[in-house]
């Protein structure tokens, strides 16, 4: 079995209440509850994005469906591996190591732009910066380059990088 850290999403949320945005919020709990549909034990960066997915309204969202229509989903949720037995634990589940960096890196990416607010384009920006992760792998796999989904970030963000 494997061990993480135990950074859990109510320590994240409650560590960055003030600053996550309304959509930023609900793809932290819509990450939260996406594990049970692949009966893991575990918060990773492939929840993150189906997450991400799901609340349709944010920025990432509607960057990701430019570039992939509505096919991410499908072509993500190929490569998630589906345990068989139900996980043992029903709340508080913890954070992948990859996750819980991801989650650090959109915060530096916010701090980074000179944004007092963590918004769902920052949360992208720090999964695509985690490039031993599955949706990062995923990207590749379907032809798309990661980077360039941040500079499309970064340039609706308003950052000329």
């Amino acid at each position: 079995m494997m061990r993480y850290r135990l950074r859990t999403l109510p320590i994240v949320l409650a560590s960055l209440t003030d600053q996550l945005t309304d959509q930023a919020r609900n793809v932290l709990l819509f990450s939260n509850e996406e594990p049970r549909r692949f009966n893991h034990e575990y918060i990773g960066t492939e929840h993150i994005l189906l997450g991400l997915l799901k609340e349709n309204s944010g920025v990432a969202a509607v960057v990701l469906r430019k570039i992939f229509g509505d096919s991410i989903q499908t072509q993500l949720e190929r490569y998630i591996i589906r345990e068989t037995e139900k996980p043992t634990l029903v709340s508080g589940l913890p954070l992948t190591p990859r996750a819980d960096r991801a989650i650090d890196y959109a915060v530096e990416e916010a701090w980074k732009l000179d944004h007092d607010f963590l918004s769902t384009a920052h949360i992208l920006l720090g999964l695509l910066r985690e490039s031993d992760s599955l949706p990062f792998q995923v990207l590749l796999v379907v032809g798309v380059e990661p980077a360039s989904i941040q500079r499309e970030l970064l340039s609706i963000l308003g950052d000329p990088r």
